[in-house]
């Protein structure tokens, strides 16, 4: 364990990053067009599809837009048992407009969406825009996400609330 500016830092290292869940993992080494590197992380959602945050494909004050994403499933320091795949196209959308048209699309599908309550955002624009669309389902507060995410992944539904959940317009399940 070693000291840090946060304290002390008592995270382990996960030794066998070949076993699920730590497999679909990845470590990103992003190239931008200024030609500053970065280094992320991901997380395989598809086949050929991996979800991480918006400031690992675009930076304005680096020329926008990666110009290339090297992926790394199961990285465990120097090792890459799965080796590498490099990126050159990346899709997203304007911050508030993305993730809104992102959750109509699972919405219009039949799938169930879930908006974060303003209350415990810092930034609320695109929950906001995906609850004034209609295309949510449930919103909640932050700390009540991993209970409501576990609920609809569990093979039996308890139907219990945290007591945070807010219906909205589009309906709740």
């Amino acid at each position: 364990m070693s000291g840090s500016s946060i304290g002390v830092d008592q995270r382990l290292p996960i030794t066998n990053t070949m076993d699920i869940p730590w497999r679909r993992y990845c470590a990103l080494r992003i190239t931008f067009p200024s030609g500053a590197s970065y280094r992320g992380t991901g997380f395989f959602i598809g086949p050929r599809a991996v979800a991480t945050a918006g400031h690992c494909v675009y930076l304005r004050n680096q020329g926008g837009w990666a110009r290339k994403i090297e992926v790394i499933p199961g990285n465990n320091g120097s090792k890459r048992p799965f080796g590498q795949a490099e990126y050159l196209r990346f899709y997203n959308e304007p911050p508030q407009e993305d993730g809104a048209a992102g959750m109509g699309a699972v919405r219009a599908a039949g799938g169930m969406t879930i908006a974060q309550n303003e209350e415990s955002c810092v930034v609320f624009g695109m929950p906001k825009a995906a609850i004034d669309r209609g295309y949510v389902t449930r919103v909640v507060h932050l700390e009540d996400l991993p209970n409501t995410l576990q609920a609809q992944c569990a093979p039996e539904r308890s139907g219990r609330d945290s007591g945070r959940t807010q219906a909205t317009s589009a309906g709740s399940n």
